[in-house]
């Protein structure tokens, strides 16, 4: 049958970076988003009650969009039956010489040249299961009401508590599908095959001969100005065929109604009062799919942060390490991030025996990236570079006055090195801070000990210049 993943520890996971719990930590979203290259078997892809019947193809998208913005209808792909998203597309033709204007005596125009459009396809399979259990007692709860009117506001309260545990899953979930996609762009213009990540503060210092900071510039109206202006323009050009906005360099355009345009909350709330009469942000706001987005991956580590707002820590879908600080904006076309797939449903069981009911809410969600589809992100800090290297653990949690080493084994590929540890950006000391021997790196107790409770960021430098973060929790012993 088509992949399904149990996604509860991974949302879990997610809810705790969303709520500020701790920050962006290495989210690995591999099989989370659907990236379109799956292929179909006959002896993997079917339903798994009778084991009989093939899953089957539950929509296609016809991505060959007539070029006429204002009459493009907004569609949405989601669908509670069948398992598979189909993506088609088609190149755009190039001219060739029309010969009627130049014919010879004897000339032979044969009419009978085969030319194959360039079609492609791209099937999204797979998506994510997940539930929530409550037990809802029959009589128990009698004594401590005075009817069942006063005991109904209880038995009210916790089945919106669930629905609002749904939501909040879906928003964060929908909110980690755009994260895939931000890491999967600078993936690609790392690898220079294409520009789709631009750093604004750094084309702006160097234009203007200035120095701001990714902490300080958003405060700076001239910076505002510069940044609305280049996300602006960028909008308009977007809407015109090109093949600057997808990782394929395919000729593509997005229509002004099916352009997402998402902003970092604390940039544009600076927007707002610097350039509250500025045309730029005020065309911005007016698009029909502008949004500001509190953060990406993490509220922050126990205070509301810019660093911790604009950071994407993550593996992506594709198999990629992506450490990307300070994304204020994305602009992505409505198709190029989308669920294919959604079914909630509620189940319920009654006990007669313990006089109480199991109710098990469901959800089954599929969220693709379609990066032949437009997308760009703008930065505030310099692109990240990827890397198909990994560790074998991202978490530590460390007891403070019972420290125990923690041993962080690098997995490489491609030759890459470490080249340093940093921690809290101080450069780490071999055989002082740590050991080690041959991949395995082992931070020493007698440097743990030093470290005050909360997190602290262990990076991991290749030899490329990727970065590799581990998280140190430091807690407190049990009591």
């Amino acid at each position: 049958m088509a992949t399904v993943n149990n996604v509860a520890p991974l949302l879990n996971y997610i809810n705790k970076q969303a709520g500020g719990i701790f920050g962006a930590e290495v989210t690995d979203l591999d099989s989370f988003v659907s990236m379109g290259d799956a292929v179909i078997s006959s002896e993997t892809n079917y339903e798994v009650f009778t084991r009989t019947f093939f899953d089957v193809i539950s929509k296609t998208i016809d991505m060959v969009r007539a070029y006429k913005p204002t009459e493009i209808e907004l569609m949405t792909h989601a669908s509670e039956y069948g398992a598979i998203l189909r993506a088609v597309d088609v190149d755009l033709f190039d001219s060739v010489e029309n010969p009627a204007y130049n014919l010879e005596n004897g000339d032979d125009i044969s009419q009978d040249i085969v030319r194959k459009p360039a079609v492609h396809q791209m099937l999204f399979t797979g998506f994510n299961a997940w539930e929530y259990d409550v037990t809802i007692p029959d009589v128990q709860w009698k004594t401590a009401f005075k009817s069942f009117e006063d005991m109904q506001i209880v038995v009210n309260a916790v089945f919106t508590a669930l629905a609002n545990s749904k939501a909040r899953d879906i928003e964060n979930a929908g909110r980690t599908a755009y994260c895939n996609l931000i890491g999967e762009n600078v993936v690609r213009t790392d690898a220079g095959d294409c520009v789709t990540v631009i750093n604004l503060l750094a084309d702006y210092n160097t234009l203007f001969s200035k120095s701001l900071t990714p902490a300080n510039c958003r405060f700076d109206p001239e910076f505002n100005r510069y940044a609305t202006y280049v996300i602006a323009d960028t909008v308009k050009t977007m809407q015109k065929i090109t093949t600057l906005y997808n990782v394929v360099r395919a000729e593509k355009f997005t229509p002004r109604d099916n352009m997402r345009v998402l902003i970092n909350s604390k940039f544009a709330s600076a927007c707002k009062m610097y350039l509250q009469s500025d045309v730029y942000y005020k065309d911005l706001v007016a698009l029909p799919k502008y949004s500001e987005v509190a953060y990406w991956q993490s509220a922050g580590n126990g205070e509301n942060n810019f660093a911790d707002n604009t950071d994407v820590n993550i593996r992506t879908a594709s198999g990629f390490g992506v450490y990307q600080h300070g994304v204020i904006a994305v602009i992505a076309d409505d198709e190029a991030v989308g669920i294919m797939k959604t079914d909630e449903r509620t189940n319920a069981h009654h006990n007669g025996r313990g006089e109480y009911t199991n109710y098990f809410a469901k959800c089954d969600m599929g969220y693709y990236n379609n990066m032949r589809n437009q997308s760009i992100v703008f930065t505030v800090a310099p692109i990240a570079v990827a890397t198909e290297s990994a560790l074998d653990k991202y978490v530590a949690t460390v007891v403070k006055g019972d420290e125990e080493a923690v041993v962080i084994t690098y997995k490489p590929k491609n030759s890459e090195t470490v080249s340093s540890l940093k921690c809290d950006g101080v450069t780490m000391t071999a055989t002082t801070d740590y050991t080690v021997s041959t991949n395995a790196y082992t931070i020493l107790t007698t440097f743990l000990d030093d470290l005050s409770l909360g997190d602290h960021i262990i990076e991991f430098t290749l030899s490329t210049g990727a970065v590799l973060p581990v998280t140190i929790h430091v807690v407190r012993a049990a009591a």
